[in-house]
C-alpha cells in the first residue's frame, strides 16, 4: 500500500480552506480525524499470511500450534505498534504541513477571526456568545480581543435592531403602551357605569360616608389593580426581550443602552 504523502495533507488542507476560514486547531482535529480512518482502511484491507502446520505426531501439532500462536500474537503486539507510531507520524506530519499554511499566510486564526465575528455579528449574534464559540475553536483570548476591537461593531445599537426585529421598533411599541392606556380607560369607564346601574344602592346602604364616596373608593381601587395589571404586563415584556438579546450573546450593559 502506497503511504500517506506530505503532499496528500496539503492538498486536504487546502480543500477545506478554499470551502472557508479554518483554525490551526480545526485544520488538525479534521485532518487527523480523516487520515486515521485512511490508516484504519487500509490497515482492514491488508491479509494475514497463513503458515501450514506439518507434523508427524499430535505431540508435535500442539507444540507447533503454540509456536504460532505466540508468533501471531508477536505480530499483534508489532502491528499494534506500527498503527501507534503511524499514527503519530500522521500527526506530527499534519502539524507540519499546516504551519507551512500558516506561514504562507494560506492559513490565519486572526482572519478567521475577523471574518467569524462579522458573519455572526450579521446574523444578529452578541459578542459574549461569539467569544465562546471562538474560543472553541482554539483561538487565544489575545487575538480574540484583538479581533474585536478591529471590527468595531456598536454592539449596543445591534442589540436595538435585533429586538427591534423581533418585537417591533419603538413607533410599534409606543402605539402598544397607548393600546393598553386606551384599555385601560375603557375598562374604568365600563366600571363606572356598571357601578352606577348595578351596585349604586349597596353602596348607599354599605357607606357611611354616602354613595358618592363609597362609589370613589371603589373606582380608586379599580383603577389601581389596572394599573399595576398593565404595569405588570408591560414588565414581564420587557424581561422578555432581555432574555430574548442575552441568549443571542449581548452583555446586560449592551441590552441597557439599547433606546
Amino acid at each position: 500500500m502506497p503511504e500517506i504523502k506530505p503532499s496528500d495533507i496539503r492538498r486536504a488542507a487546502m480543500d477545506l480552506l478554499a470551502r472557508r476560514e479554518h483554525s490551526y486547531q480545526e485544520l488538525m482535529v479534521k485532518l487527523t480525524r480523516r487520515f486515521r480512518k485512511v490508516l484504519l482502511a487500509r490497515a482492514s484491507r491488508e491479509i494475514p499470511t497463513s503458515c501450514k502446520i506439518e507434523t508427524e505426531t499430535q505431540l508435535d501439532v500442539r507444540a507447533e500450534i503454540d509456536t504460532n500462536l505466540n508468533d501471531a500474537e508477536k505480530n499483534d503486539a508489532e502491528k499494534n505498534d506500527a498503527e501507534s507510531n503511524s499514527e503519530i507520524d500522521i500527526e506530527h506530519l499534519i502539524e507540519i504541513e499546516i504551519t507551512k499554511l500558516r506561514d504562507e499566510n494560506l492559513q490565519s486564526d486572526y482572519r478567521l477571526a475577523e471574518a467569524y465575528i462579522r458573519s455572526r455579528s450579521n446574523r444578529g449574534q452578541g459578542p459574549i456568545k461569539i467569544k465562546a464559540e471562538l474560543r472553541a475553536k482554539g483561538l487565544v483570548d489575545r487575538m480574540i480581543i484583538d479581533a474585536f476591537d478591529m471590527a468595531a461593531i456598536d454592539w449596543p445599537l445591534l442589540a436595538q435592531v435585533v429586538r427591534d426585529k423581533k418585537f417591533g421598533d419603538a413607533e410599534t411599541r409606543c402605539k402598544q403602551q397607548d393600546e393598553l392606556s386606551a384599555v385601560e380607560c375603557a375598562l374604568e369607564h365600563n366600571f363606572e357605569n356598571g357601578f352606577e346601574n348595578s351596585f349604586e344602592d349597596s353602596f348607599e346602604n354599605s357607606s357611611e360616608d354616602g354613595p358618592n364616596k363609597g362609589r370613589q373608593k371603589k373606582v380608586s381601587q379599580w383603577r389601581r389593580n389596572i394599573s399595576a395589571t398593565l404595569k405588570k404586563s408591560s414588565m414581564q415584556q420587557q424581561a422578555k426581550q432581555n432574555r430574548f438579546l442575552q441568549q443571542r450573546g449581548f452583555t446586560f450593559e449592551q441590552i441597557q443602552q439599547t433606546k
